[in-house]
C-alpha cells in the first residue's frame, strides 16, 4: 500500500523494493477525496 499527495501539485515518489519483474501491473486505488484520480510513472531497469 502506497500513499499518495494530498493536493494536486505536489510529487510523491516511491520505490519497489525489492524490485519486481513483471510484464503488467495492476494500480487499485483505495480511497479518494470528491472525485477519483490517479496519475503514474513507472520506470524500468534492465537485467533483474
Amino acid at each position: 500500500e502506497f500513499s499518495g499527495n494530498t493536493d494536486g501539485t505536489t510529487v510523491v515518489s516511491h520505490d519497489l523494493v525489492p524490485p519486481i519483474a513483471a510484464r503488467y501491473i495492476r494500480f487499485q486505488p483505495l480511497a479518494w477525496h470528491w472525485q477519483i484520480a490517479m496519475r503514474v510513472e513507472l520506470y524500468g531497469c534492465q537485467g533483474i
